[in-house]
C-alpha cells in the first residue's frame, strides 16, 4: 500500500473464521486509510469550512469602522491564515483554501456579512504561504498579525504546522479556529486561544474498532507514519483495540517519506 503523510496506513486485523466458511479463507480483514475515512482532501476542505464557520460566533468585534463602508458594510473583520501554496502540504493546502473561501463567500454574499448588533461587517482573509515549513509558520504568524493586523486566525493544515502555529497566536493572544491539526499533544498545553473544530486524533479509529471487534476481530498490527498526527491516531487505535478485546501484535512505526509500506504486511 501507497503511504500518504499524516495518516494511520492500515490496521491489520485477524478474525476467527466462521464455522461454515470456506476453509481456504484466513478471515483476515485489512482496513486502509481510505476505507476508514473519506479522500483527505475533501475532509481538509469541509474542516476549513466548518472552522471557518465558528468565526461567525467569535466575531464580535471588527476592524476599523470606515474598512467596507463603500460596499454597505460598516466595517471590516481581517481574518488571517497561513496556509501551504508550496511543498508537502501543497494539495491539502489548496483544499483548506477552498474550504476558507467557500464560507466567505457564503458570510458576505448569502448572509450579509458578520452581524454585529445592528452592524454588518465584511469578512476578509489574508492569506501567506507557510511552505509546509513548520519552521516558518511561527513568523508568518506573527507577520499576519503585525503587518497584516488580523482580528483573528484560521489554521493550517496539518497537525505538524498547528503546533507552531498555534504557539504564536497564543503568545499574542490572538484567536485561532482551526479543523486540520488534530493530534492530540495539541490540546494538552492549555491555550485560551486555540479552538477546534472536529475529532482528536486519538478517536479517529474508535466506530471503526468497535465494529471490527463486534465482528469477531482477536488480534490487529497498526503500522503509522513517524509524525505528531499519525502517532497520536495510532496510540488511540491500540487503545480501543486493546478496550474492545482486541490483542495488539505489534505497533510498527515507519519514517516520513516512505512511499511503500507492503513489507510491513509481512
Amino acid at each position: 500500500m501507497k503511504s500518504e503523510a499524516c495518516c494511520i496506513e492500515f490496521l491489520h486485523i485477524r478474525c476467527p473464521p466462521a464455522a461454515d466458511s470456506d476453509p481456504q479463507q484466513t478471515g483476515e480483514l485489512e482496513m486502509t486509510r481510505s476505507r476508514l475515512r473519506a479522500p483527505r482532501r475533501r475532509i481538509a476542505q469541509f474542516a476549513a469550512a466548518m472552522a471557518a464557520a465558528v468565526l461567525l460566533a467569535a466575531s464580535c468585534t471588527g476592524g476599523d469602522a470606515d474598512d467596507g463602508a463603500a460596499d454597505g458594510f460598516d466595517g471590516t473583520v481581517r481574518i488571517g491564515a497561513a496556509l501551504s501554496e508550496t511543498g508537502r502540504f501543497a494539495a491539502e493546502g489548496k483544499a483548506v483554501r477552498q474550504g476558507y473561501e467557500t464560507w466567505l463567500r457564503w458570510v458576505n454574499e448569502d448572509q450579509g456579512g458578520i452581524r454585529v448588533g445592528d452592524d454588518r461587517y465584511r469578512a476578509e482573509i489574508v492569506y501567506r504561504d507557510d511552505q509546509s515549513d513548520p519552521d516558518r509558520i511561527g513568523d508568518l504568524i506573527e507577520q499576519l498579525i503585525d503587518e497584516d493586523q488580523v482580528d483573528f486566525l484560521l489554521g493550517p493544515y496539518s497537525s505538524t504546522l498547528t503546533g507552531p502555529a498555534s504557539a504564536a497566536a497564543e503568545t499574542h493572544g490572538v484567536i485561532m479556529v482551526e479543523g486540520n491539526g488534530a493530534s492530540d499533544g495539541l490540546f494538552e498545553r492549555g491555550y485560551r486561544n486555540l479552538f477546534y473544530v472536529g475529532v482528536v486524533a486519538s478517536d479517529y479509529t474508535r466506530s471503526s474498532i468497535e465494529l471490527l471487534a463486534e465482528q469477531g476481530a482477536r488480534t490487529a498490527v497498526v503500522a503509522y507514519e513517524d509524525t505528531p498526527f499519525a502517532t497520536s491516531v495510532a496510540e488511540g487505535a491500540q487503545r480501543h483495540l486493546e478496550a474492545n478485546g482486541v490483542e495488539v501484535l505489534a505497533m510498527k512505526r515507519y519514517p516520513v517519506g516512505v512511499d511503500n509500506v507492503d513489507d510491513l504486511m509481512t
